[in-house]
């Protein structure tokens, strides 16, 4: 979006890893001692995931929303995960993973391109079928 450097089958790839690394943080910071913490992040990773399948983009499935709409849910997802520590009384040592995992979301958002690109396969299919 604002930097396009990343290409949406790259991001799309990143978006199911990064819900990976969503599990990864709780399990390695031990967020069971908190009482929200690990609830939001869970939350935060089933959101990315779902709106991953459902965007019309190289790794999706479903294909019912634009790579746009899909951007802006990242910033807001992102936006969420750096506020949540602040706004539910996060312990200190539950802040930092919640503002790095935040950042690097609507980094990642931002660093992409909007639209599906003509050279990908899907971009081809989706040129084709509007012939």
């Amino acid at each position: 979006m604002l930097f396009p450097l990343i290409s949406t089958r790259i991001h799309g790839l990143l978006d199911y890893i990064y819900a990976i690394a969503l599990i990864v943080v709780l399990w390695v910071n031990n967020f069971s001692i908190y009482t929200d913490a690990p609830w939001v992040m869970l939350v935060a990773e089933i959101c990315i995931v779902i709106f991953s399948l459902l965007t019309k983009y190289e790794k999706g499935y479903i294909r019912l929303i634009s790579m746009k709409i899909h951007l802006w849910l990242d910033i807001l997802v992102g936006a969420l995960l750096i506020m949540t520590p602040y706004l539910l009384n996060f312990e200190q040592d539950a802040k930092l993973p919640y503002t790095v995992m935040g950042a690097l979301i609507i980094l990642l958002a931002l660093l992409t391109k909007p639209a599906v690109s003509s050279t990908s396969a899907y971009g081809s299919a989706l040129k084709r079928s509007r012939k």
